[in-house]
């Protein structure tokens, strides 16, 4: 065994060493990235992250091993090594290094929402940007977009990526959500119930669907008027019901509703909101979670004849909160 580890170790040079140690030293931030990318959408799951890590950890590695490897030949192996032979290892790190900043600097000039209209366009026109999906997808998503161009591109492209950019942008003309409200993908609708200019025709449709991260994404949304919430807050999904109890279009009768819901959040959630009728923050006082009962302490709607019904309450941090905003110590 010890020989083997000798013979390999004889055949491994400087250069060959620090490549190996660069590579190492690199990979573990693709990991990070891949495991980012992975947690940054909702629908992801586990073996998301190991497709995204086979797809970008074997050529990133290539690359970090190149570039280890030739810092490793210029400063360990040769010394007096000519510029001729340093010349096609620096030209391929240099096109590299080219290459990946010019793509990000785009992307970033674009993703920053810096381009206006017309300039948008014109991305959407080149032919190497009709190739990048990533590219592509920022120009979906930003807010410059005139209407006309993200129908076209919601219109003539089947990427994922920038159909959901798409779903999310606030400019989408009514066209473009009748035409991705017809799509199968749930990721796409999931996008689409988070748009701050969510239509009712369309609030009414992905109201219909069974996808918990769409009716949870749908809930949430302010744009999103009683008649939906109405619709979702029998659901069997507690996040669902949290939301509708902190949209701030939940009508009076919606928040009564919740104040007697069976789980303890959505109760906590219902004193804490401003909206809540004091009616219901009244009977909520009787509530059997201290942890309700001292929410309704810091609901600046809560009427001080409950705060002193708190005063001897047997949760500490109830009683304390009332004490305090009556000057009780």
């Amino acid at each position: 065994m010890l020989t083997k580890l000798n013979s390999l170790k004889n055949k491994l040079t400087p250069p060959m060493i620090f490549g190996i140690l660069f590579t190492a030293g690199c990979l573990p931030f693709v990991v990070y990235a891949c495991l980012r990318m992975t947690f940054a959408d909702e629908y992801s799951e586990l073996s998301t992250f190991f497709k995204l890590s086979l797809l970008y950890t074997p050529p990133a590695g290539v690359l970090f091993y190149i570039v280890g490897w030739s810092i490793g030949r210029f400063y360990y192996s040769d010394r007096t090594m000519s510029a001729q032979k340093l010349l096609p290892a620096l030209l391929l790190i240099t096109s590299a290094i080219a290459t990946s900043v010019s793509v990000f600097v785009v992307y970033l000039w674009i993703v920053t929402a810096s381009s206006t209209a017309p300039e948008l366009r014109e991305y959407w026109n080149s032919k190497f940007i009709k190739k990048n999906a990533l590219v592509l997808s920022s120009i979906a998503g930003n807010t410059n977009i005139d209407s006309l161009l993200l129908i076209d591109i919601v219109a003539h492209n089947q990427s994922e990526a920038v159909l959901r950019a798409a779903a999310k942008n606030p400019k989408l003309p009514i066209d473009g959500f009748l035409q991705l409200v017809e799509n199968p993908n749930p990721k796409i609708l999931a996008d689409l119930a988070k748009n701050p200019s969510l239509p009712l025709p369309i609030a009414r449709t992905l109201s219909e669907k069974k996808d918990w991260i769409i009716l949870k994404n749908l809930s949430q949304n302010h744009a999103a008027v009683p008649e939906i919430l109405e619709k979702l807050v029998n659901s069997d999904d507690e996040q669902v019901r949290m939301n509708i109890a902190t949209n701030a279009n939940s009508a009076a009768i919606l928040l009564e509703k919740l104040s007697k819901d069976p789980s303890e959040n959505v109760r906590r959630a219902i004193a804490a909101n401003r909206n809540t009728p004091v009616s219901t923050l009244i009977t909520m006082s009787s509530d059997q979670s201290g942890e309700v009962r001292y929410y309704l302490t810091k609901n600046p709607q809560t009427p001080s004849e409950v705060l002193e019904k708190f005063i001897d309450d047997p949760d500490e941090r109830a009683k304390n909160s009332a004490r305090n905003i009556l000057g009780r110590h």
